[in-house]
């Protein structure tokens, strides 16, 4: 399982989803787009990439805070 996020820049929302690798190497052949493609609706200007680490920075102190994936989901 790997983590993905997905921004869309035309509506500012940002898409986080846990993906089988199997699912993507079977039925995708490996190809992240393809799947991205079939999965959502996504109009015109987005990114995506895989996250492996999260560090929030909160406003009212500056300490970067390490976060686990599994804390926040």
């Amino acid at each position: 399982m790997r983590r993905i996020a997905i921004i869309n820049h035309i509506t500012h929302a940002l898409y986080i989803e846990d993906v089988d690798e199997k699912e993507l190497e079977e039925k995708y052949n490996g190809d992240e787009q393809a799947y991205i493609d079939d999965s959502y609706e996504l109009d015109g200007d987005y990114s995506w990439d895989w996250i492996t680490d999260i560090t929030y920075f909160p406003k009212e102190d500056k300490t970067p805070i390490d976060v686990e994936p599994t804390e926040w989901l």
